[in-house]
This record gives structure tokens, C-alpha cells and sequence, in this order.
């Protein structure tokens, strides 16, 4: 029986997952988008986070919707969501018995190990079943009938033998053992009264509330003692059918497949992973959406960088922008230098990436199309016997070569290693290629003239306060350029606006 999953919803899908892994258009978008400062907030939760399926978006439209509907039941339900937390937490405790199968030495702990695996196995299969009952997501609903199976075929003989098996242990582990040091050897007796350890069981939890488990155990990691060993070979002298019977359980049965439940653990902490990071931040104050998928208009309202919400941590220190424009639209955002220009379009950039795994982003409202595929070019550090806008050009190249119709494209500062005339004639070169593809662009960057020289270019500028102070807003906003932001950013820095001058001829002599 294939594995069952949540993440992918076919093979393909899957397959080209693992190829992906290490490519460089993901590698730079989840530099660029500092999707890595997402990852380090999540783990800060869920140390055992699967990053690697968030860095590599499925671009596969029936992989985001069953994502997006699993996504949708865990963030609108804190039972189901809680319940998938607890599976998972029972998954990770199979996952150190079958652990424990491989590391233990001695077979007799081993064959035991295994007897725990298998009923831990079929626990977490009917708690599976339970929690999945009636669900309303593809991905969940789909799980219910995968456990229904796997316990079907689990109960057919393997779990009663495996429950009478462990009958039989726990009454041999119900005998006294105690030490007879004149004769040198471990003996057994069975008490007719209540053994200490039940007493100071009873006494911790009802003073503590903790639980405390003196039961004799050989399932270890690590070699079993002398005393173990000791313990062990008595117990198998005086019960050599019940050691018999676990050695002929295990052979009979050790090819049973727990990784086809394990294996779901990493795909469940990855829905209950990023849904616990986000709960957080809605506690002090941010929002979150869930995606949509539309035809034609990508429409955001509120959109922020949320790795910026991550480093300061108060949503009235966030400035969100909104936004519409159409599929295959190019959008390009001028204006004054630490404006907002980049956050803005590396806000639309995490919408899009996290949309794609049908994840709630971080905005208000966002709907858009489908993404079959993304690609950034932010600047990098020079490389060494290569010249920056040689370097440009080349991944510039790679990125329109790999683009399709339904991509999704974002540049910041594109040639800012050559003479402004040729840079600006570079980009168009870049947006008739792109409009020739028909898809969607952001393009944050000084040339304003761009957006004036072709009217098919939607213009967003970053605005900045009218007065004498120029004091940036943060805000972006759909209007034309008017070309004075980034003069004005240059006279500044120059001490060389009209005021500073006049304030200059002022000054006592």
C-alpha cells in the first residue's frame, strides 16, 4: 500500500520535490523573500520544523489546493488542530520505539521493543481514526480512510496476538526480584501485597501530579548493564515459552511497515508548525489570510513583510500596503531611497510564495492566480572575476528562460553596475521579454523614467511626507513619478537643497 499524504497529491508532484531540492531559483527567492527568518521563529516552537518543504513551494495547482484545505480545517479548528498536535506527538514516540528496534544489542530487548512499536502502532492508528472522523478537507478526510485500512490490517490477528503477548510480560514483570548476596544470584517471589513502588507512585502524582513508571523495562538505546543482563537471562530461564513466543512474534511480523504512519509526522508538524507561528503573532496583533485562487486580479489589502514583524515584534512599528493589479501586469515602484520600496515587494513576494503552499499570509485579504513559478533578482555581492552587471545579465537570462505564463517575477535594482542610459534600456529589453510570456512582474527601482517612457508599466511610487522633513511614509501608492524623490534623497545627502544652502549663506561670517 503507498504511503498516504497530506503535502503532494500525486507522485509527480512528489518526485519533482526531491529533484528540486538544492535549486537555485528556490535558494534565491528564500534568500531574497528571508523566508529563512520565518523558518528560525518557527523552530523557536517546533525545534523539529520540516523546513525543507516550505522552502520548495509544489507549484502544482492540485498540491496547493489539498494543501490549502488541510491548512484551512487546522487554522479554523483549535480541536482539530490541537488533536493533529497530539498525533504527532504519538507519532514521535513510535518513532523512538522503531529507533530502539535498531540500536538495542540484545535480541530479547529488541523483540520486546518491537512488541511496544506494534501496539503503539495501532493506539496511534485508532486515535488516527477518531480524530479524523467526519473531517472536511481533502487531506484529512483522506488520512481517515488510510488509517481505516492500515488498522484493518493491523487487527487481522497481528493486534490480539500482540495484547496477549504483552499480558503475558506484564505478569512476569509483576514478580519480586530481590538479591540474595549469601548465595550470590537474583531470586523471584510473588507478593501478595501492595510492592513500594505502586505506593510511591500513587504518593508523586497525588502530591505532584507526576507519573512515575518502576516497571522493569529492557528497552534502551544503550547496551543493557550487567544487572539488566542478569535480570534478563533469569527471567528467560524461568520463562522460556513467553521469550519463544516474542522471538516467533518478531520474525513473524518485523517487515511491518510503522514509517507508512511515522512519515506523516513531518507533514502534520508542518501545518501545525507554521499555524502555531502565525497563532502567535495574532496574539499581539498582526493579521493573517487564508489564500485565494482567482482568475485574472491579484488583489492584497494590507499585505506586510512578516519576517520585518518577526525582528520588531509590533504591529503599530509595521506599515501594511494594498494593492491591485492584473495577471501578467508589470508593476514598477520608484521613489526616494529607505522609502519601503523593497519591503513592499518582498511583502507581495511572501504572499506569493506562501499562497503557493496554500499557507495563511501575512495580509488582510489576498487573492491571486495560480503561481507555477517564482523567481527573485535582489543584489548580490560582486563575484570574484566576474563584473557585477555580467553577473546580472546571466541570472537575468536563467530567469526569463525558466519563466512561463503563469509565473511570477520580482526585481529590485536591477543594473545599478552600469550607466543609467543603458540600464534603463536593459529593463525594457527585461519587460518586453516578460509581456512576450504574459507574466506578472514587480520591478522596484530608481530609473523613474520608466514608468513614463512605457504606459503599459503600473506605476507605484513610495511616497514621503509633503513638508520640509520628506519624512518617508512607508506607503505606497499607485501614481506617476515625478522624478524628484531620489533627486531630492541625492541633494540631501549632498547638503545641497535649496534650504540647506540658504541656512549655509545665513551663518554669521
Amino acid at each position: 500500500m503507498a504511503h498516504f499524504s497530506i503535502l503532494f497529491a500525486n507522485e509527480k508532484t512528489r518526485s519533482d520535490f526531491c529533484k528540486r531540492k538544492g535549486e537555485e531559483f528556490s535558494s534565491a527567492a528564500v534568500k531574497d523573500l528571508n523566508i529563512t527568518a520565518i523558518i528560525d521563529e518557527i523552530r523557536k516552537l517546533t525545534p523539529d520544523f520540516p523546513s525543507e518543504y516550505l522552502l520548495f513551494p509544489p507549484y502544482d495547482k492540485d498540491t496547493q489546493k489539498l494543501r490549502g484545505e488541510t491548512a484551512e480545517e487546522l487554522y479554523g479548528s483549535s480541536a482539530v488542530f490541537d488533536s493533529m498536535k497530539r498525533m504527532a506527538s504519538k507519532l514521535y514516540t513510535l518513532k523512538q520505539h522503531c529507533r530502539n528496534i535498531i540500536d538495542i544489542k540484545n535480541k530479547d530487548a529488541r523483540n520486546h521493543c518491537f512488541l511496544c512499536a506494534v501496539l503503539e502502532y495501532c493506539a496511534a492508528l485508532r486515535y488516527l481514526l477518531e480524530i479524523t472522523e467526519g473531517a472536511a478537507s481533502r487531506g484529512l478526510a483522506g488520512l481517515h480512510g488510510y488509517a481505516a485500512e492500515l488498522l484493518r490490517k493491523a487487527e487481522t490477528g497481528l493486534y490480539t496476538r500482540a495484547q496477549e503477548l504483552m499480558g503475558k510480560i506484564d505478569e512476569m514483570l509483576a514478580l519480586s526480584l530481590y538479591a540474595d548476596f549469601m548465595e550470590q544470584n537474583i531470586k523471584t517471589a510473588v507478593s501478595e501485597k501492595e510492592p513500594l513502588s505502586d505506593k510511591i507512585a500513587l504518593l508523586a502524582e497525588d502530591i505532584l501530579g507526576a507519573k512515575l513508571n518502576f516497571s522493569f523495562s529492557a528497552v534502551n538505546n544503550v547496551q543493557l548493564s550487567p544487572l539488566e543482563e542478569a535480570l534478563l537471562a533469569l527471567m528467560k530461564a524461568q520463562n522460556a515459552s513467553v521469550f519463544e513466543e516474542l522471538e516467533l512474534f518478531y520474525e513473524e511480523n518485523k517487515l511491518l511497515d510503522f514509517y507508512s504512519l511515522i512519515d506523516l509526522r513531518d507533514e502534520i508538524l508542518f501545518f501545525t508548525g507554521y499555524i502555531e507561528f502565525i497563532k502567535k503573532y495574532e496574539k499581539a496583533g498582526f493579521s493573517f489570510a487564508l489564500p485565494k485562487t482567482v482568475e485574472g486580479t491579484i488583489c492584497m489589502r494590507n499585505v506586510y513583510d512578516v519576517s520585518l514583524a518577526v525582528k520588531l515584534g509590533k504591529p503599530d512599528l509595521i506599515v501594511a500596503n494594498s494593492a491591485e493589479i492584473q495577471k501578467g501586469d508589470i508593476f514598477v515602484v520608484s521613489g526616494a531611497n529607505q522609502g519601503g520600496k523593497t519591503t513592499f515587494l518582498r511583502s507581495f513576494g511572501q504572499c506569493v510564495f506562501l499562497a503557493a503552499h496554500g499557507l495563511p499570509v501575512p495580509a488582510e485579504k489576498f487573492e491571486a492566480p495560480f503561481c507555477g513559478f517564482m523567481a527573485t533578482h535582489f543584489n548580490r555581492a560582486e563575484t570574484v572575476g566576474k563584473s557585477r552587471l555580467e553577473d546580472e545579465l546571466e541570472r537575468v537570462r536563467a530567469i526569463l528562460s525558466a519563466a512561463k505564463e503563469n509565473s511570477v517575477l520580482l526585481f529590485n535594482e536591477c543594473f545599478v553596475g552600469t550607466r543609467r542610459g543603458d540600464a534603463v534600456i536593459l529593463s525594457e529589453k527585461v519587460f518586453e521579454k516578460i509581456f512576450s510570456l504574459g507574466a506578472t512582474c514587480g520591478f522596484v527601482t530608481h530609473f523613474f523614467e520608466l514608468a513614463l517612457r512605457d504606459k503599459r508599466l503600473l506605476s507605484f511610487v513610495a511616497e514621503a511626507m509633503d513638508d520640509a522633513s520628506e519624512q518617508r511614509t512607508y506607503r505606497i501608492v499607485r501614481r506617476s513619478p515625478d522624478g524628484l524623490a531620489h533627486a531630492h534623497s541625492i541633494a540631501v545627502s549632498c547638503g545641497a537643497t535649496y534650504a540647506q544652502l540658504l541656512a549655509e549663506t545665513e551663518k554669521p561670517r
